[in-house]
């Protein structure tokens, strides 16, 4: 059954294809900016007009909304309370920093002190060594249930941890 409603969407699919790229060439044809923007736009579905990709003047267009305003996420209901020094803070989905001084991996107990004066501690056992650093750029990004990942900008890797300051 399962089988029978993928080969159904596919051949679907397949005949919609061609439509489809002959619009997107369409679009790509257009020699405006701004109209190709709103020849791209009205194909996303993102825009109602009209758009005449004949000519490279700008479909009229109503004026777009403004752009919502960027705040952290509410706190999951199930998220574990902030430490001590932060409580009452809420900290934003991802936060930009320098580790202070050289940095050459860390192991459970490791305390990272960066630019912006936070500290944060590695909560996950295990160790991890690398080529020496001097202040590497790092993200730390909020992931479920109130952990939090350090991210290396320069590595592949990232680590478990909480602020304690």
């Amino acid at each position: 059954m399962m089988r029978a409603i993928l080969i159904g969407a596919a051949l679907g699919l397949a005949c919609l294809t061609p439509a489809w790229a002959d619009s997107l060439a369409s679009c790509a044809a257009i020699d405006a900016d701004s109209a190709r923007l709103a020849c791209y736009d009205v194909l996303a579905g993102r825009s109602s007009a009209s758009v005449d990709t004949s000519s490279s003047a700008a479909p009229p267009s109503a004026p777009a909304p403004p752009a919502p305003a960027v705040t952290a996420a509410a706190p999951h209901p199930a998220a574990a309370p902030p430490p001590p020094a932060t409580a009452g803070v809420a900290e934003p989905d991802v936060i930009h920093a320098h580790i202070v001084g050289k940095f050459d991996g860390w192991n459970e107990h490791t305390r990272f002190t960066l630019d912006n004066g936070q500290v944060w501690r590695v909560t996950e056992d295990g160790v991890s060594t690398y080529r020496a650093r001097e202040n590497p750029a790092v993200k730390i990004k909020k992931g479920l249930l109130g952990t939090y990942f350090l991210e290396f900008d320069e590595l592949n890797a990232r680590v478990k941890v909480e602020r304690v300051q």
